[in-house]
C-alpha cells in the first residue's frame, strides 16, 4: 500500500509550490508573499 504525501515548498523570495502526489508533480500557487525568512509546519 502506497500513501502519497502532500507537500508545500516556499522559496526565499515568496513563491509557493504544492504537490498532492508526494512530489511527482508540482504546481506554483498564486501568492504575493513577502520574502520568507523562516517556515513553521505542523503535522495533522
Amino acid at each position: 500500500m502506497s500513501t502519497k504525501v502532500q507537500l508545500l515548498v516556499v522559496t526565499s523570495n515568496g513563491q509557493v509550490f504544492a504537490s498532492a502526489d508526494g512530489g511527482d508533480h508540482w504546481q506554483r500557487l498564486p501568492s504575493d508573499l513577502p520574502p520568507v525568512l523562516s517556515v513553521t509546519c505542523a503535522v495533522s
